[in-house]
């Protein structure tokens, strides 16, 4: 859930929520900021979005800039008189559910007096504000980072523990990876193997049918030895992913020669085997026609 519910009205202070919100996300991890721009997805209704992140926020910042009050909807009616009006929404849902408020000022901004809000958010005017100002940026954003994250020390501290958490799932992470690819790392060897051993009819079987369709076995025999991929003797693979019935491996091979040829592979799952989709190397590409790969995109 969001630790810190991130409140503005986007013609007044989209610019300045946009860098709180970034520095906050850096110092309290990008999950536990909430910003209704970036953090609904399209299709989820915007009121229960609102609801559930103010449920899980801390604290509520109201950006609060010199158009705050005061701006006008097109038929040049206050929008804070809107009880549909989403930044109302959102301060009134923080009251109700008594979730610290903190109005942040921007742009030289003042505190609205109780008698200019609609009764409901009245009790924002008597609320301690924190300013913002372009001039002081990073001392006064230190202000605001003390009241919703603690101490620069305390910051750091949970930052290193986020951070370990990481190192120390890594040995577990990087040997399941290679589990899951395996299989198609296999099959394109046995691929690599089939062109070294001079088998090109066996090989042009591993391709996928995708592949077969675009391209035909003289031709692919043609393209193979114009790349030299036949004379393999090695391959090795500096990274390997797999997505959604797709896998990729990036590495190199080493020729019979000891020469060194750059190459990615890129496989799919076909009839419970992995087939080969698209070869790469620098400056050529073979399963790529007029710079446009087979099949999806990278």
């Amino acid at each position: 859930m969001s630790r810190v519910f991130v409140s503005y009205r986007r013609e007044d202070s989209s610019g300045h929520a946009g860098r709180l919100q970034e520095h906050l996300g850096v110092e309290l991890g990008k999950k536990s900021v909430f910003v209704d721009v970036g953090s609904i997805d399209p299709g989820i209704n915007f009121e229960e979005a609102i609801e559930k992140a103010i449920v899980g926020s801390k604290v509520v910042i109201a950006v609060i800039g010199t158009d705050w009050l005061n701006a006008q909807d097109e038929q040049g009616r206050r929008r804070l008189d809107n009880p549909d009006d989403y930044v109302r929404l959102e301060l009134e849902r923080a009251f109700q559910r008594n979730v610290k408020v903190i109005p942040v000022l921007v742009r030289g901004a003042t505190m609205p007096r109780a008698e200019d809000l609609p009764e409901s958010l009245r009790k924002l005017s008597a609320i301690q504000s924190l300013e913002i100002r372009d001039t002081r940026w990073e001392a006064d954003l230190e202000t605001v980072l003390r009241e919703v994250g603690g101490p620069p020390l305390i910051r750091k501290i949970r930052r290193n523990k986020r951070n370990a958490l990481f190192v120390l799932l890594f040995p577990i992470i990087i040997p399941f990876v290679y589990y899951l690819t395996q299989a198609p790392v296999d099959d394109a060897e046995r691929f690599l193997t089939s062109l070294a051993q001079g088998n090109m009819q066996d090989a042009y079987g591993a391709t996928a049918f995708t592949f077969q369709q675009q391209i035909d076995e003289e031709t692919f025999v043609r393209e193979i030895r114009r790349l030299g991929l036949q004379d393999n003797a090695s391959a090795s693979w500096s990274s390997r992913n797999i997505s959604n019935g797709m896998a990729t491996l990036s590495g190199k091979i080493t020729t019979k020669q000891r020469g060194v040829i750059p190459l990615k592979i890129i496989l799919i799952k076909e009839a419970g085997a992995w087939k080969v989709l698209a070869l790469e190397v620098p400056d050529a590409s073979f399963g790529v026609t007029n710079k446009t790969r087979i099949g999806p995109d990278d």
